[in-house]
């Protein structure tokens, strides 16, 4: 089953995203080269007068149960979940954008459960500050993903504070539109029979048995 980004990141249309404990922390948020490149791409593209539509690759991944698992793309996907929710906080849109469960560390799940829930209520001002805020365990600051998550929200929020809520509206209808990419589902790929095994333990797969694998 093939489905786009457009489809990715809505409750309705999408099942949990969720990140098995043995992947890696997210860092993109982290890598200044990424920023810079990756992220600053899609700002400009949607601070564009005349948008045009963004091809962003592949992630691969799979479905289990009410979940959907990313075996290849998680880093990219991630950063495209955190820009769909900043868009999304900002614009009157009133659509429910889906769960993305992070099981490297407790701490990393429970905090994007947290930010999900309450990013509208913040990132209408100058300074996100996240971390001074009540519901925020000082602990994660501990959680490379955490630390991740909070410097790239912060990177889109440098670049778009003074934004209008017009402006948020018709991001959100770009992203929503616009953004393509396909999310493969290796649900029958013997790569992603190893990895599920993997994940249903817990355990690291063996990384020569899976990259070995055809596609």
């Amino acid at each position: 089953m093939k489905t786009t980004f457009n489809k990715a990141f809505l409750a309705k249309d999408c099942d949990i995203i969720k990140v098995p404990r043995l992947q890696r922390d997210y860092v993109q948020g982290t890598n200044t080269g990424v920023k810079e490149g990756f992220c600053q791409s899609i700002i400009s593209a949607i601070d564009k007068d005349n948008r045009i539509p963004m091809d962003l690759n592949f992630v691969y991944g799979l479905h289990e149960n009410q979940y959907f698992i990313p075996i290849d793309g998680q880093q990219r996907l991630t950063t495209l979940w955190i820009l769909h929710l900043y868009i999304h906080s900002r614009s009157s849109s009133i659509d429910e954008i889906c769960q993305f469960q992070y099981f490297t560390r407790d701490s990393a799940r429970l905090f994007c459960d947290a930010i999900r829930l309450h990013l509208r209520d913040i990132c209408h001002k100058d300074t996100l500050n996240i971390e001074d805020q009540k519901w925020y365990y000082d602990s994660w600051s501990k959680d490379t993903t955490v630390v991740g998550i909070i410097a790239t929200l912060t990177y889109f929020h440098d670049a778009w504070k003074s934004k209008e809520v017009s402006f948020f509206d018709e991001a959100w209808k770009f992203v929503y539109e616009q953004l393509h990419s396909l999310i493969l589902d290796m649900q029958r790929n013997k790569k992603a029979e190893i990895f599920k095994e993997a994940v249903s333990t817990d355990e690291a797969p063996d990384y020569l048995q899976v990259i070995s694998e055809p596609m």
